[in-house]
């Protein structure tokens, strides 16, 4: 797929998962060859249209050059014109600031932040501090990934799940487990310091 293709798709993430279809599209990528029969099973395998319409943009970005106008078509076809205007629209729009959409606290002063930067999704996990305004404000300790890293982040929810059930069920401190994420971004679980962390080597 073209990267103006996947920068479409990844800019317009939120709405394409609120407004596709998804099993109606499913079944005419796989029609038209786009998508093999174990990769429709893997997408409509998922319990819910949130997860079945992730998996399925994530995949697409990986089915080779005519994925996008095959995927357009069949939004069109089920009557999502308007959608498919929208997303090919956005492929002549650029940003160049950075856009806040969501900043979530998960304790410890660190937030999960989604943000919008040249036309980038981003999900930072980063520690915040307050300034003399008592106004919170990003440090450099944490992580900004991209849409493509949060989504395999998302798959390995289960295996890191099962990893922590692992250390907390050990008695003994146990290996650290790594999951790689791509561009030398890992998330390491390690027992010792009780916490999951990510770590950018690149």
């Amino acid at each position: 797929m073209q990267k103006e293709h996947r920068d479409a798709l990844q800019r317009n993430y939120v709405k394409l998962v609120k407004e596709t279809p998804v099993d109606l599209v499913v079944g005419h990528l796989y029609q038209t060859g786009i998508l093999t029969d174990e990769l429709r099973e893997e997408i409509l395998q998922n319990p819910n249209t949130y997860s079945k319409t992730r998996q399925l943009i994530f995949t697409i970005q990986r089915r080779g050059p005519h994925a996008f106008d095959g995927f357009c078509t069949a939004l069109i076809d089920e009557g999502k014109s308007a959608l498919v205007h929208h997303l090919k629209a956005s492929m002549t729009e650029k940003s160049e600031v950075s856009k806040d959409r969501a900043m979530l606290p998960i304790g410890d002063d660190i937030f999960v932040v989604v943000s919008e930067w040249c036309d980038k999704v981003l999900v930072h996990i980063r520690k915040y501090e307050k300034n003399s305004a008592a106004i919170y404000v990003p440090t450099k300790k944490g992580v900004a990934l991209t849409l493509n890293q949060w989504q395999l982040l998302e798959m390995y929810v289960n295996e890191i799940e099962d990893a922590i059930g692992q250390m907390i069920d050990d008695v003994s401190e146990g290996p650290e487990m790594t999951f790689h994420l791509g561009k030398g971004v890992y998330i390491t679980v390690n027992k010792f310091i009780q916490q999951l962390m990510s770590d950018n080597v690149g």
